[in-house]
């Protein structure tokens, strides 16, 4: 059976508590998210104090999560249907792999999953809908330095963005009216 690849990235979260601190700690010293202007290593001196102090801080908001960011396993949910509702529509297999800028699984090592097979076309995109240079241009600065080459095959397809894609609308929309009707209030009342 043919198979595709599909490479999704995001910002990552800490899976446990004691891995809060390291994961800010990741984010504090992105000058690519937050330059304080000081150089690397100052940058990175005044990182390890706000993420010691802002994760004793944090902490109970993630207890109320269950101890852990939920974004990791909502992702590999979604991603699960999505390649079991892409097998039904294409008959070709979709194979996935997540990377994430500061918390495990990194993109530096799940990208070389890309490699770990011959797949007829590769798809890479964040999870985030519009293109920000702090959030998914983040993303795809570390995809290009850990992939090597640009791109591995012909049938290799960035999405950089996707935030005018109808279908995305449509489903924020839909979910605006069911909620307004859920509270028996016109739209045109409701800020958004």
């Amino acid at each position: 059976m043919s198979k595709d690849f599909l490479y999704v990235m995001y910002m990552g979260g800490p899976d446990s508590i004691d891995s809060i601190e390291p994961f800010l700690y990741n984010l504090f010293t992105d000058r690519d998210i937050i330059d304080f202007g000081i150089g690397d290593l100052p940058q990175k001196i005044l990182a390890r104090l706000i993420s010691k102090r802002r994760a004793k801080k944090v902490r109970k908001e993630y207890e109320k999560l269950g101890g852990a960011s939920p974004q990791l396993p909502i992702l590999n949910s979604l991603l699960n249907k999505v390649s079991a509702k892409y097998k039904l529509t294409t008959d070709k297999e979709l194979i996935y792999a997540v990377g994430m800028c500061y918390y495990h699984p990194f993109i530096k090592d799940t990208v070389k999953k890309i490699y770990s097979e011959k797949f007829d076309r590769i798809s890479v995109m964040t999870m985030y809908p519009q293109y920000s240079y702090t959030t998914s241009g983040s993303c795809f600065t570390r995809f290009y330095e850990n992939i090597k080459i640009k791109p591995p095959y012909s049938s290799f397809k960035v999405i950089p963005h996707w935030h005018l894609n109808q279908k995305y609308n449509d489903c924020i929309i839909t979910n605006i009216r069911r909620k307004t009707e859920e509270m028996n209030k016109n739209i045109h009342d409701i800020h958004i």
